[in-house]
């Protein structure tokens, strides 16, 4: 037998028709949120209780958290789709904005980009009054293509770190790095760095007395201490003076000649002679040692530590390993905007008036 008349309930709950196909619907709105979200590294959970505030449940989302999963890899690889075409078309649209945005790139012999180079106008500006004193520093896994990513650093006039100029190389080679330099120099119109702070790599030392050769170079005191703690701590345990005794004969010579004569003491007294480490340092002294370079102005830096901050900042809170060479570019300059809008901000409480307690003098 036939029953025609309806046995059974027409109307489920909001939560069971989000999983049927026809009560699914988009929103062009929504989807861009999403994209955003997704660029600035939120997680899924987070980007899901956002939605669900904004709609006003779970139920009312108009697709299932395994839908965005699969949408969020859809926009994914949409955006991978045309990755150096996307980042050329970002650079233009920047120059067009400003015309003193500048950008560059290399090829190789294929004809697939081999280097990136670029600066934005702010940047350029900033080095034209702080460019005295560069850092420059290499970091690790902030793309898909694990190109390593170069910053260009200074100081200005109330010490806060400023981005100079950003770039990608293929890798770490004096090629690569003769041309980064070339292209900084020609951006900057050709204003040279009186002193520039590096790692100690042999590539970049090497395009730097290529490129640079009036520029001062100072290698990273910091880093290679690091570097050799391991072998230094031994060398402490052996005999617990030296370790003051090293301290005091690298941080205290007023002048090169007090420097090399302590030295040689030290060397001396502790029977240091054959040891390969010492004999490292030495031979680096005057790109370490600040009795070498008194008289140039360093902007208080003797370590890169300031680009090395700026990198973590940059793999925290902006770029991640998967990100493509365009979004890589946008976030990037998210970085830099955000880093001026902290400047500004020191301008202008700078330059207000200060609201003292009390009315005497001595507290202004």
């Amino acid at each position: 037998m036939v029953e025609l008349n309806h046995n059974h309930k027409m109307l489920e709950s909001p939560g069971m028709l989000l999983h049927k196909r026809s009560h699914k619907k988009g929103e062009p709105l929504i989807d861009q949120l999403v994209k955003d979200m997704q660029l600035d590294n939120h997680i899924h959970a987070q980007m899901m209780s956002t939605l669900s505030r904004m709609s006003g449940g779970l139920q009312y989302m108009g697709h299932t958290s395994r839908d965005w999963v699969n949408k969020k890899q859809k926009f994914a690889r949409e955006e991978s789709q045309d990755d150096v075409k996307k980042l050329l078309d970002f650079f233009e649209n920047m120059q067009k904005i400003n015309p003193e945005f500048f950008y560059d790139y290399d090829v190789d012999a294929d004809n697939r980009v081999r280097n990136v180079f670029w600066a934005n106008a702010c940047c350029k500006g900033s080095y034209e009054d702080f460019g005295d004193c560069v850092t420059f520093d290499t970091t690790y896994k902030t793309n898909k293509f694990h190109m390593p990513l170069g910053v260009f650093m200074g100081v200005n006039h109330h010490l806060q770190s400023t981005i100079f100029a950003v770039a990608l190389v293929r890798d770490e080679t004096i090629p690569s790095f003769e041309w980064v330099f070339k292209t900084f120099l020609r951006c900057m119109n050709n204003k040279l760095p009186i002193c520039m702070l590096t790692d100690q790599c042999s590539s970049m030392k090497a395009a730097l007395k290529t490129i640079l050769p009036h520029t001062v170079h100072k290698l990273c005191w910091w880093h290679i201490m690091k570097k050799h703690k391991d072998h230094l701590a031994l060398l402490y345990k052996a005999d617990e003076k030296l370790k003051d005794d090293l301290n005091a004969v690298l941080n205290h010579p007023l002048m090169s000649l007090e420097f090399e004569r302590a030295w040689k003491d030290l060397i001396q007294i502790y029977n240091l002679q054959d040891d390969e480490v010492m004999n490292s340092l030495w031979e680096d002294r005057h790109e370490l040692i600040s009795a070498y370079y008194k008289e140039i102005f360093c902007a208080r830096m003797t370590s890169i530590q300031r680009s090395e901050s700026m990198n973590r900042i940059l793999k925290k809170n902006f770029v991640k390993e998967k990100h493509d060479l365009h979004l890589f570019a946008q976030q990037v300059d998210k970085c830099i905007q955000t880093s001026k809008a902290v400047e500004h901000a020191e301008a202008v409480a700078n330059e207000s008036e200060v609201k003292t307690t009390t009315q005497f003098g001595f507290e202004v």
